[in-house]
């Protein structure tokens, strides 16, 4: 399996490079007032809306980072734009041999140059996200 990971500060995250349609220069998107509160914003990509993750719901809030990449990854019947600082790929990796742990990751391994990767998919990452901020915002907190 050929994995794309996605460098945000300190953090990497790992989608399946089937999954992965383009890589961008990074725009800053616009603000989508109401919004869901894990999502940047959005742009136009190809004459389609296309939502832009908010890396920050998944790294815990790390700030002062500044991104120089979209990767366009494909959900069910739409795309999520997910910013980056830096991309590298990862051939041959086994999904079975990485160590599993909470959702929205299906598992971790490490980069070639041996930094900690969190693996997902884009459809677990955007469902979870979904119903997390949604219970999160009917509960109040």
């Amino acid at each position: 399996m050929t994995t794309t990971c996605i460098r945000w500060g300190d953090r990497w995250i790992g989608l399946p490079s089937k999954e992965v349609r383009c890589l961008l220069d990074w725009e800053v998107p616009r603000v989508l007032p109401g919004g869901a509160p894990w999502l940047q914003g959005w742009l136009v990509h190809e004459g389609s809306i296309l939502p832009v993750l908010d890396p920050r719901s998944l790294t815990g809030g790390e700030t002062g980072v500044k991104p120089s990449l979209l990767v366009v990854a494909a959900l069910e019947e739409s795309l999520l734009g997910i910013p980056g600082e830096e991309v590298e790929i990862l051939r041959g990796m086994d999904p079975e041999a990485s160590h599993k742990v909470e959702k929205p990751w299906t598992g971790e391994s490490v980069t070639a140059s041996g930094a900690r990767i969190l693996l997902t998919d884009a459809d677990q990452l955007y469902t979870i996200l979904s119903v997390h901020y949604t219970y999160i915002s009917r509960t109040g907190g």
